[in-house]
């Protein structure tokens, strides 16, 4: 599963002042300095503006027509901007700044750090709160990230945006060259992902090859697009689907021929155990992702013990549920995979169970939106719309998509699911994806980022988080009156501890018998 956006994902007010050189000694100089390293990390991602609908006076120029600059050449000048910008930080005098200011810069100082030392590894890549050390996986690559990006973020309203968009789709297959040269030089070092990783991301890039340009997912999304423009001829409409077409097929089609073949060789030779202890400077590299992904200092193994610790006491209460509905036989994973079967849970695979799927997603996600003034001190965040991905991506897109809505108000948040068949989604799955991901999950969390008296990129603004009085328990919990400690904290984080803080006030609480329309005839709690 797939989730987008990454951490660092929103930018909000972001002031191009430049930043003054030698130590700061004021707030409004550290804000500034805040604000210009938004700016940057902003600049570098024209896709990461399209999809926070930055106006283009803010990223400083036309980006409109232009793909992420994924070269060698591109990643070396973001690294020694980096350090330059560490180098800033940490020569700000920490006397001279409030105690709102001093917080600020504990938490811009960790980040840029953190992410500093993941650069240093030289493989892989690395964000602001974000890296991995595999540029193709499963999960991540322009291979798959550019499609998603150019059929289900991008909106297509007007000949200029269509002409833009073909722009963009003109620079596709440079985008995947960049990033594929990158990831051989990664191998060449003993930088490869395990075999399954490998597998997986060779099905989804065949799945992207096509024979037929009309019939690749890009073609099919620009056409189904422009049927929708009422100003447009029929013989233009025709036109522009040609040269979409003539790209796919002479550009784009040979470029994932070559990566398939890249993806083949490389799973074949590829270690079949996972773990980033295989590669160079692995365990060191494991140490500073848990320092860049989280705020605690304990080792890996302490994390590892927490962890096993969690799996066990929530399958306990699992078991504890499972019995109390007569379900004894098997083990907890046998016993929820035979429900995930069951035809009592699921909605018919038919255009009329995917539309009740959708309105019980829906329900929930409103449901989420009306309680969580209750758990906070703040106003909700807009409605989410919930909403299905297009048809042509239901093979190689990912199960779910979240799209923030557009800072400049010309689209709402969006959570969009990949329904490849409705048997993947039982009904009692659905309250999880619902919370997760709309309220009290990721789409709270960034309206709340959105909201503040005074907004800072989001790689700065965090939840309300403090240690659970729980020995060694790292769940985060919400502090309804005040924002307590801030903390940095990813969005995945949030959204876990959304699951947890909905689970005291029966949030959950599924009936055990439902129909196969997906509606229940138990109680779902209704206060």
């Amino acid at each position: 599963m797939r989730l987008r956006p990454p951490a660092i994902a929103v930018f909000l007010a972001i002031a191009a002042t430049a930043c003054a050189r030698g130590p700061v000694n004021t707030d409004a100089q550290l804000y500034a300095m805040v604000d210009t390293i938004g700016l940057a990390e902003l600049r570098r991602s024209p896709e990461r503006a399209a999809v926070l609908g930055v106006a283009v006076q803010t990223f400083g120029e036309d980006y409109r027509s232009r793909l992420d600059d994924r070269s060698m050449a591109a990643v070396e000048r973001m690294r020694a901007t980096r350090l330059d910008f560490l180098r800033q930080l940490e020569a700000v005098d920490r006397a001279t700044l409030s105690r709102d200011a001093s917080r600020t810069l504990e938490i811009a100082q960790r980040v840029v750090s953190s992410t500093v030392k993941m650069d240093a590894y030289s493989f892989g890549y690395a964000d602001l709160g974000r890296a991995s050390p595999y540029l193709i996986s499963q999960m991540d690559g322009a291979y798959a990230g550019v499609i998603d990006f150019m059929t289900v973020d991008q909106t297509i309203g007007s000949r200029a945006d269509a002409d833009a968009w073909l722009a963009r789709l003109e620079h596709v297959d440079d985008a995947v060259t960049d990033e594929y040269r990158r990831f051989e030089i990664d191998r060449e070092r003993g930088v490869l992902p395990p075999a399954g990783i490998l597998q997986q991301a060779l099905e989804k890039a065949r799945a992207l090859q096509s024979a037929d340009p009309l019939a690749h997912p890009l073609t099919q999304f620009f056409a189904e697009s422009l049927s929708q423009l009422n100003d447009l001829p029929e013989g233009e409409i025709a036109s522009l689907i040609g040269k979409a077409a003539g790209i796919v097929e002479d550009d784009i089609g040979p470029v994932y021929d070559r990566l398939v073949t890249l993806l083949e060789t490389s799973a074949a030779s590829a270690a079949p155990e996972p773990g980033v202890w295989r590669i160079p400077n692995g365990e060191a590299y494991y140490e500073d992702a848990l320092r860049l992904y989280t705020t605690s200092d304990l080792t890996p193994r302490q994390i590892r013990d927490v962890g096993v610790a969690l799996v066990e006491e929530l399958t306990g209460e699992i078991n504890t549920a499972l019995i109390a509905l007569g379900r004894t036989e098997g083990t907890v994973g046998q016993r929820l995979e035979a429900m995930r079967l069951e035809p009592l849970f699921l909605y018919p695979d038919t255009l009329e169970g995917r539309a009740a799927l959708l309105a019980a997603v829906s329900e929930r996600a409103s449901w989420g939106e009306q309680k969580a003034p209750a758990m906070l001190s703040v106003a909700a965040a807009a409605q989410v719309e919930i909403k299905l991905a297009p048809a042509s991506l239901e093979t190689a897109g990912p199960d779910i998509h979240y799209r923030p809505a557009a800072l400049d108000g010309s689209r709402q948040a969006a959570l969009i699911l990949n329904l490849r068949s409705t048997l993947d989604w039982p009904n009692w799955t659905l309250p999880t994806l619902a919370y997760r991901e709309a309220a009290p999950g990721r789409h709270l969390q960034l309206g709340i980022a959105r909201a503040r008296a005074r907004p800072r990129p989001c790689w700065i603004t965090s939840p309300p988080t403090r240690r659970s009085a729980k020995a060694g328990r790292l769940t985060p919990r919400i502090w309804r009156r005040n924002w307590g400690r801030m903390r940095r904290i990813r969005p995945d984080v949030w959204a876990i501890s959304s699951r947890c803080s909905f689970a005291p006030l029966t949030w959950w609480r599924t009936p055990a018998s439902t129909t196969t329309a997906g509606r229940a005839t138990g109680r779902w709690p209704t206060s």
